[in-house]
């Protein structure tokens, strides 16, 4: 099995996996009851709360635990309020949990949705940006840390800049950065940020959202018992967010190894494209301004892309399907690696694209 696509769920190290397994079998009590084993529970859960603060650089308090990246930016949507905004401001690249929430919400309040200029190759036009804050002020803006589709880096400092002399709101959604960039919240001065624990390598069911202070969040419509202050139902998955932290600390550990691991894996991939005769084009090759981990490949002269798809999970080849109409993209696979993948894997992949690609 050949698996790239890892920024859709990050295949969990062995380790993750156990140390997920020895969580479930020693948490499992009610965080809302006072018997010991609910108190135990509690215990935890704030002690993982606090870990994250520290690896991110935020208070214990800023954060609130979800089941993942499009539960946290509903969240976020959600709490958009009547008379905040001039307008809202994203672009054609985010997540459809950021796009369909923002949507819906702009609707709602008959706030304006606006989109600034993002190009495939360049990144969000921060002239673009400015002239659209210039005349909306005070307005919500949503972009991600890391293009999804092409992975190409939001210029974060210079974004929150333009932001900040127009009085507006900035939400990051770095679920796609998460241990593979340093986040320093305070730092980065950010008003509020999304993460999740499957692209860190952990196991699925866990996100989280870090705010501000007077960034107020406010429940999507569920009935049910009121946690992680009042923003959602449910108990929280204990199991799931020890081993995003766990993961994540991990990761951190290894950020700079990674990193150097992932740029030489990205350039054996172009090589070997090459070498064999594979006819596409791309501009994540790009050392500047680009995650390593990922490269958006718009596949030439593929007659059926149903078939080439299905052909390629007969050879055990996982990808991405990054076509979207939105973005221009037609004949369009994401391949995004994490450190588990090998060099005999990008050669192997390589030659069955070059046995079948006219």
């Amino acid at each position: 099995m050949i698996y790239f696509d890892n920024a859709t769920f990050c295949k969990p190290l062995p380790e993750t996996i156990e140390f997920a397994q020895k969580q479930i079998s020693e948490f499992y009590g009610d965080s809302f009851q006072i018997y010991s084993e609910g108190q135990k529970t509690k215990a935890v859960l704030e002690f993982y709360r606090s870990e994250l603060a520290l690896l991110i650089n935020s208070s214990s308090s800023s954060i609130f635990f979800t089941s993942g990246q499009t539960e946290s930016n509903n969240i976020i949507a959600n709490s958009l309020q009547i008379g905040d905004y001039n307008s809202i401001i994203t672009s054609i690249y985010e997540h459809e949990s950021v796009l369909k929430s923002l949507k819906f919400v702009g609707s709602k309040l008959n706030i304006p949705l606006l989109f600034v200029e993002n190009e495939i190759d360049t990144g969000v036009s921060l002239i673009d940006l400015d002239k659209i804050l210039y005349k909306n002020p005070h307005s919500f803006v949503s972009f991600s840390h890391v293009n999804r589709l092409t992975g190409r880096l939001l210029p974060v400092k210079r974004v929150v800049k333009t932001i900040r002399k127009y009085s507006s709101v900035f939400h990051c959604d770095m679920s796609d950065s998460l241990g593979k960039l340093p986040i320093d919240f305070k730092n980065l001065d950010i008003d509020v940020i999304t993460g999740n624990s499957t692209n860190v390598g952990a196991i699925s069911g866990s996100g989280f959202i870090c705010a501000k202070n007077d960034f107020h969040l406010q429940s999507v419509f569920f009935l049910g018992r009121n946690n992680e202050l009042g923003i959602r139902p449910g108990i929280e998955n204990v199991p799931a967010i020890s081993s995003m932290i766990f993961a994540l600390k991990k990761s951190i550990e290894k950020i700079d190894e990674n990193w150097e691991y992932l740029i030489k894996l990205k350039s054996n991939l172009k090589t070997e494209l090459e070498s064999n005769q594979v006819k596409y084009s791309s501009v994540s090759f790009s050392e500047k301004n680009f995650l390593p981990h990922f490269a958006n490949l718009e596949m030439i002269n593929i007659k059926n892309f149903d078939i080439f798809l299905i052909k390629l999970d007969l050879k055990n080849v996982s990808v991405f399907d990054s076509r979207n109409e939105l973005t221009n993209m037609f004949n369009n696979i994401r391949i995004s690696l994490s450190p588990q993948n090998t060099k005999e894997e990008i050669k192997l992949f390589c030659q069955i694209l070059g046995s079948f690609v006219d």
